[in-house]
């Protein structure tokens, strides 16, 4: 069964630097004649990639609604440059097996990004050092070179080490000591400003490949003048010990003098007397043994072994069950719960439940669609007219959503429609419409009338009788016969049908067309199948569900007709079934694609490269295989987009991605 909504995206491929955003707007279009609710859901990237403005949408008949696609691939060393396809669904609410899907590429960019931080930003002390965080963001090796710099040349930078290599997503911490380059003696302290470069060799700071901090060191003067003076080396050591033995001296004297606080039992210590820095007691065991980490080696990604969404006991809920393998962390939906259990779904909610396993290895993602169904609506159940007289019809019409099956009175029904019924007296219809999770009803009431009485007529007496009176003989006289003129015949004109069209008269599988008449001297017209009389000119849409011809019948005040045909005709949808491509090619040598299509008139297809270009090529075999070498010099990789048309202009469309190699 062909789906009843139309889906359509802004582009089939979008082009996005990690860390960037792309806005993707889905387009659906109901063309049902019925109100129907959609579940939008994405396949096949990250979930955490993305972000959509809603998640369903309810769409009149014949009207459609925009849905806003935020992807945004994080910059981070695990998102590699290349595509990444996906795939965009729409799921009926009341019939989930009504799933409509569009495939597109997420194109992510190469980027190029190296980002420096210095911390602490303020040092006090020269003997502390700074630490500069180089991190890579980039797609390729960097070789950085630091130096660092100040206004008044005063200060001298010590990298440990000044030259780095960093590979894709590598963070490194380079220690700096900065000081000054002369000493100073009973001065007031200066803040000195300073900043540190990391660049490419050869890179000056006024370059756009150049990284720059900024940083500052209080340098503070040095109170010993001991510097200062002109004394050998061996006497300024010995000053140095005789100063520090005193100092010594006076500390140990300043302790012994001090009163010792006595204490006969350790509990009775006051707070003002606890010891400022106490040690825990470790257990011997503890204090002997140290517990070893062994690290679990698994062969692989983890393995989610079931993840399924089944009908609670109390019939109200869903219950989300899964059995993961191998996984170090497990989450739903973004919150981390453990690798076997279950979580209940309420119904008030409907969407996609995704569960994601990682290891070190790797990462798992299944996804769940949930598709909440609610007990059906009556939207309208009336009787016109409501009054009747014996014997006289009335008509019932209803309309109703979400329903699979409905009756009245018991008797089945469609979920919508009319019916004819002659009460015999007073009745009450009684509408019941069902699904899944419930039933709904209402009901209308018919009066039927007393009948109107038959009054007799009043009886005439009859009139007395007479003798019939005696007839004269009157002798016959022959006539002649009486020559009338025989009439000559006037010949008149048919009607004349001006026009008669259908826009479309071509149609995939069923649609709607509108009929469009003009006739002149008729005094009536009517239009076969189940439309009947129409006024001389005018326009009336029709639904087509199989190809069907319709006659357009003219009548004058003679008696003369005019007729004409007008044929509508379905065609099957195209359909697409293989679009088959290599997962890898080298570059420069020829791509080789095959396909199998079926109800096509035309076949398309489209390529792009990472390097910006854009080629197509254009078939009319349904089936067949072509070669293709990409322009560009150096692509990483082919995103293909086949393309298939019917003749009404209904398209099919299918993704492939073809990753290239150096030869």
């Amino acid at each position: 069964m062909a789906s009843k909504i139309t889906m359509i995206l802004s582009s089939n491929l979008l082009r996005v630097e990690a860390g960037g955003t792309a806005t993707l707007t889905l387009t659906l279009h109901n063309r049902a004649f019925e109100t129907e609710q959609y579940v939008i859901a994405v396949e096949g990237i990250d979930p955490f990639w993305y972000q959509a403005s809603a998640h369903s949408v309810a769409l009149a008949p014949q009207s459609e609604s925009e849905i806003q696609l935020s992807l945004h691939p994080p910059r981070s060393g695990d998102v590699r440059t290349g595509p990444y396809p996906f795939a965009v669904k729409a799921i009926s609410r009341s019939r989930s097996e009504d799933i409509t899907t569009v495939e597109a590429v997420l194109q992510v960019e190469p980027f190029a990004g190296l980002e420096i931080e210095l911390e602490p930003r303020v040092l006090t002390s020269t003997k502390e050092r700074f630490q500069v965080r180089l991190t890579n963001w980039g797609e390729s090796d960097s070789e950085v070179v630091l130096s660092g710099r100040d206004r008044e040349e005063a200060l001298q930078f010590d990298f440990q080490p000044s030259f780095v290599v960093l590979q894709p997503g590598q963070s490194v911490e380079v220690a700096l000591r900065v000081r000054p380059k002369r000493g100073r003696w009973l001065r007031r302290s200066i803040e000195r400003d300073f900043q540190v470069m990391a660049a490419p060799r050869g890179a000056d700071w006024d370059s756009e490949q150049a990284h720059i901090v900024s940083g500052v060191l209080l340098d503070k003067p040095d109170l010993s003048p001991m510097h200062k003076l002109k004394l050998p080396r061996a006497v300024l050591l010995t000053a140095t010990a005789v100063l520090l033995l005193v100092i010594g001296t006076a500390a140990w004297a300043a302790t012994r003098s001090a009163p010792r606080p006595s204490v006969s039992n350790p509990a009775e210590i006051s707070s003002d007397q606890t010891p400022a820095a106490t040690s825990p007691t470790v257990p011997a065991a503890a204090a002997t043994s140290t517990p070893s980490t062994q690290a679990i080696q698994t062969a692989g990604p983890p393995v989610i072994q079931r993840f399924v969404a089944q009908r609670a006991e109390d019939k109200k809920n869903v219950l989300l069950v899964w059995d993961v393998l191998d996984s170090e962390e497990v989450r739903l939906n973004g919150s981390i719960v453990s690798q076997n259990g279950s979580q209940p779904a309420t119904m008030d909610r409907d969407g996609a439940y995704i569960l994601v396993a990682k290891n070190k290895t790797g990462t798992s993602t299944s996804t769940v669609y949930v598709v909440m169904v609610c007990p059906p609506a009556i939207l309208s159940f009336n009787v016109s007219p409501s009054t009747v007289q014996p014997e006289q019809s009335a008509t019932l019409t209803w309309d109703s959503f979400g329903a699979t099956q409905a009756e009245i009175d018991g008797r089945p029904v469609p979920v919508r429609g009319s019916v004819v019924v002659v009460p015999a007296k007073n009745t009450r219809y009684v509408l019941t419409t069902m699904n899944g999770a419930g039933t709904s009803q209402a009901e209308v009431s018919v009066d039927v009338g007393e009948p109107t009485p038959i009054m007799p007529l009043p009886t005439v007496p009859p009139a007395p009788t007479m003798p019939p009176a005696p007839t004269p003989v009157v002798p016959s006289v022959p006539l002649p016969p009486l020559q009338l003129p025989t009439p000559t015949p006037v010949p008149g004109t048919p009607p004349a049908i001006q026009s008669f069209t259908a826009s479309p008269n071509l149609l995939t599988h069923w649609g709607m067309t509108t009929l469009s008449w003009n006739v002149s001297d008729a005094t009536a017209v009517s239009i076969e199948p189940g439309i009947g009389p129409v006024d001389r000119t005018g326009t009336r849409s029709v639904v087509v569900s199989s190809s069907t011809s319709y006659v357009l019948t003219a009548v004058n005040a003679s008696g003369q007709t005019s007729t004409a045909t007008l044929p509508v005709t379905t065609i099957d949808p195209p359909y697409i079934a293989a679009f088959d491509v290599p997962a890898r090619a080298t570059t420069g040598s020829p791509i080789t694609l095959s396909w199998n299509t079926t109800g096509t008139s035309s076949i398309v297809i489209t390529w792009t490269d990472d390097q910006g270009s854009h080629s197509t090529q254009t078939f009319v075999q349904a089936a067949g295989t072509t070669q293709i070498t990409p322009s560009a010099a150096n692509p990483r990789g082919v995103v293909f987009t086949l393309t298939a048309k019917n003749q009404a202009g209904t398209a099919a469309t299918a993704v492939r991605s073809v990753a290239l190699v150096r030869p």
